[in-house]
């Protein structure tokens, strides 16, 4: 069964290490947004952590604040296993996630949801995906899947939303 296991890895690892769509702009051409939800954008300056785990990412990764909430945007070129929901990150860091319903936003686009309780604080967190012809995904996996075989094309764009929410609300 490892030897399966280890034999699919590694056929995927081919497979996805070649793949460039070709009319991705380099992650360094890429402007951020200016504004999300109608609010300007502030950007929040990365830690030396997220360097660190960044620098093999195949695009590129900014942190935002509104006044209000946080958002975290992946500029993506290529499928990738680094591209992966905030919940992977947030229950790797002790956190507990309780995931929600689909969420429709005002344009009628799907985002996946979840509560996680981290720190003695409560957040809501949304998630999309947005390809290069404007059609949404909810979820990392799927994405990486329809990316890896061409279903959805490049580049993508990951908003990741992060909202603290008062303990009574959670």
């Amino acid at each position: 069964m490892q030897k399966i296991y280890l034999s699919l890895c590694l056929f995927i690892a081919l497979i996805s290490s070649g793949y460039q769509p070709p009319h991705c702009m380099p992650a360094e051409d890429f402007d951020w947004p200016q504004e999300l939800e109608g609010k300007a954008l502030q950007e929040i300056p990365m830690g030396e952590q997220d360097k660190v785990f960044l620098r093999h990412f195949p695009g590129k990764v900014g942190r935002f604040h509104d006044g209000e909430k946080e958002y975290i945007l992946r500029y993506v070129t290529r499928p990738s296993r680094k591209l992966h929901s905030a919940s992977v990150c947030l229950k790797s860091n002790g956190a507990k996630v309780t995931y929600l319903p689909l969420q429709k936003d005002i344009q009628g686009r799907l985002w996946s949801q979840f509560n996680a309780h981290w720190k003695g604080k409560f957040y809501l967190v949304s998630e999309i995906i947005i390809d290069s012809e404007d059609k949404t995904l909810s979820d990392a996996s799927s994405w990486y899947w329809k990316a890896l075989f061409k279903q959805t094309q490049g580049p993508w764009l990951s908003i990741t939303k992060i909202q603290e929410i008062p303990a009574s609300k959670s």
